[in-house]
């Protein structure tokens, strides 16, 4: 089993969403725990090296996946039309 961890900018992100798009968020998240293995979301290049991003309506979820630790590692939560520029 796949534990989740958050990179520290990530909680920041989720407080300023607001709850209904919030809670769709970390439905996501733990649907991504449980189904690591099958994931299918598109492999991101550039400043997001060997990173995934999945998509929750309007919002973005980028993540990595730690095989050695048993981790997905969620590195930014935002609106696509902001997520992809650096941090």
């Amino acid at each position: 089993m796949y534990e989740l961890a958050f990179h520290p900018a990530v909680t920041r992100d989720l407080r300023g969403l607001d709850k209904i798009t919030r809670l769709r968020i970390l439905d996501k998240m733990q649907w991504l725990l449980e189904h690591v293995d099958e994931m299918r979301h598109k492999l991101l290049t550039a400043q997001w090296a060997r990173t995934y991003r999945s998509r929750v309506g309007d919002y973005r979820v980028v993540c990595g996946i730690d095989r050695e630790q048993n981790k997905v590692i969620v590195y930014a939560v935002g609106h696509r039309r902001e997520i992809y520029r650096l941090r």
